[in-house]
């Protein structure tokens, strides 16, 4: 949907600027036209300045349609190299997709959809360091504002630098704006269960599990806590009430290699 409203407006543009400059030169050539009952003499004085002003009009209007070709030229350029980054994430060539992502927000940087892009794919790459770097370039591009969907990813990235605070902290914010999301939940419990704090991590992934009961992660995250509490017969019990809802294969397999696993 948004390669389809942009490539509309880029049209749009393109047909705006044709026709603004079609107009404006038509404006130009018409400018001192001699009128009906002009005296010869007068109008032959007239022509060398009016040549003058036209030349000089034409260039302007040059110069004004070069620019606006220029501009929509690095639209073009920036909207091609996200694509592209895009296309890179979904056959997973990462530093690919790095690559241009970087080259998109270089040439349009007030492009919010271009850095989350980007984000995205240091993150799949595990650059987690620039995403922490970015969030004031984020917050601003929205108004002050970290909406989940950016949100989410400063907290994996603080998660996976080891910031356990600071994500107890991002996530207790992102809880108290809509407490019915369950990844909010899911980081905060993983950030209890790095910090050992068992009983509180519990909590969090029995709250997301409440909210979404095939959240995955929830479900491996509240084994583990059981797990690493010492009671293995409540992580079992978890692993083996997932047959009762509608998980992936996938899931499934997941879900028994760690009842092995924790069966020891």
């Amino acid at each position: 949907m948004d390669t389809i409203k942009f490539i509309f407006w880029e049209v749009i543009k393109v047909a705006g600027l044709a026709l603004a400059g079609m107009v404006a030169a038509k404006i130009i050539s018409s400018l001192g036209r001699p009128k009906q009952g002009t005296e010869q003499g007068s109008e032959e004085k007239r022509r060398p300045k009016l040549a003058a002003w036209r030349i000089g009009l034409y260039a302007v209007l040059l110069i004004l349609v070069g620019l606006g070709a220029r501009i929509l030229g690095e639209d073009w350029a920036a909207a091609i190299y996200n694509w592209a980054a895009e296309g890179d994430l979904a056959r997973s060539q990462v530093a690919k997709a790095c690559d241009n992502g970087q080259r998109a927000v270089d040439i349009r940087p007030k492009e919010l959809r271009y850095w989350r892009v980007l984000e995205r794919a240091r993150i799949t790459k595990g650059d987690f360091a620039p995403v922490l770097r970015d969030e004031g370039i984020i917050r601003s591009l929205n108004g002050g504002d970290l909406p989940e969907e950016d949100a989410i990813r400063v907290v994996v990235s603080h998660f996976a630098l080891g910031h356990y605070d600071q994500v107890i902290a991002l996530t207790g914010q992102m809880i108290r704006q809509n407490p019915y999301y369950p990844a909010s939940f899911v980081l905060q419990g993983s950030a209890y269960l790095a910090e050992k704090k068992y009983g509180e991590a519990e909590k969090r992934f029995l709250s997301a599990l409440q909210i979404l009961p095939t959240q995955v992660d929830a479900v491996n995250g509240l084994a583990e806590a059981y797990f690493l509490s010492g009671e293995k017969s409540r992580a079992l019990a978890v692993l083996d009430a997932t047959k009762h809802y509608p998980f992936a294969l996938d899931a499934r397999k997941h879900f028994d290699d760690l009842k092995v696993q924790y069966g020891r």
